[in-house]
């Protein structure tokens, strides 16, 4: 927790109403206040970076075919709303930049990177795209970076040794020694899947001065459970899919910011 407060991670957005990682998506979370955007990022064929989650476009757009095989003017071209509802055609999926030019400075980008399903050489392709974009922009303070694999944390941490980077630990065991080693490392963030947090990893990640953030809420049903979990815990704070429904359940505990 931040104070006396719990900060709220729109998972790809407003993404429980809205189209995942659209500027829908990211503009209704940020009217609704939350503090992080999180993001996903893949490559063109003729390298521009867009903001989907997916290799391919065929899960949440009218499409077909992996976005490193595609023209950025294919991409463009293409429906990203209408799969989660008829009054959501014509959303886009927007390019990297645009949610730079648009979201950074009002609210953190929380960016993940792909590095666990993608071949290396086109996570490295994604990566080096997107920090430059960054550099260009000057908001590296705006923008944090979180990934499965260390590899890829430790690739931006070669561009700017100050920027902000989390791992996203889902696997059991040997929690206490992956914190150090993301201590150890320059790592500021430690993102542990719901299933292995409790108030003893969370209050140790503390005290190597790690940033705690956790999953919940990313289902209506078990929002509250996950929600109450980690204010139990102590988490800095939660990620979800249904940002309005865990600011008002904070409001209501007296853990949101205002």
């Amino acid at each position: 927790m931040i104070g006396d407060y719990t900060l709220v991670q729109a998972h790809r957005g407003f993404s429980g109403c809205y189209p995942e990682n659209t500027m829908l998506a990211f503009a209704e979370a940020v009217n609704l206040g939350a503090d992080i955007l999180e993001l996903d990022l893949h490559i063109s064929a003729d390298d521009e970076v867009f903001v989907i989650h997916d290799e391919t476009v065929d899960r949440t757009t009218d499409g077909s075919g992996a976005l490193k095989n595609l023209k950025a003017a294919e991409i463009r071209s293409l429906d990203a709303g209408s799969w989660k509802g008829p009054q959501f055609a014509g959303e886009r999926i927007p390019t990297f930049t645009e949610v730079l030019d648009t979201f950074a400075g009002r609210v953190k980008l929380n960016i993940e990177i792909k590095s666990v399903t993608s071949g290396y050489q086109h996570w490295f392709e994604t990566l080096q795209a997107a920090l430059a974009s960054i550099a260009q922009r000057g908001c590296w303070d705006h923008c944090m970076f979180i990934s499965f694999d260390l590899q890829a944390l430790l690739a931006v941490l070669e561009h700017n040794s100050a920027a902000f980077t989390g791992f996203l630990d889902w696997r059991p065991g040997q929690t206490l020694a992956k914190q150090k080693l993301l201590q150890a490392a320059g790592i500021r963030g430690w993102h542990p899947h719901p299933n292995g947090a409790t108030k003893e990893l969370v209050d140790h990640a503390h005290q190597l001065g790690l940033f705690v953030l956790c999953g919940a809420g990313k289902q209506l049903e078990h929002l509250q459970t996950e929600v109450d979990n980690c204010l139990a815990w102590g988490v800095d704070g939660v990620s979800t899919n249904y940002p309005d429904q865990v600011i008002e359940y904070l409001r209501e505990r007296g853990r949101w910011k205002c």
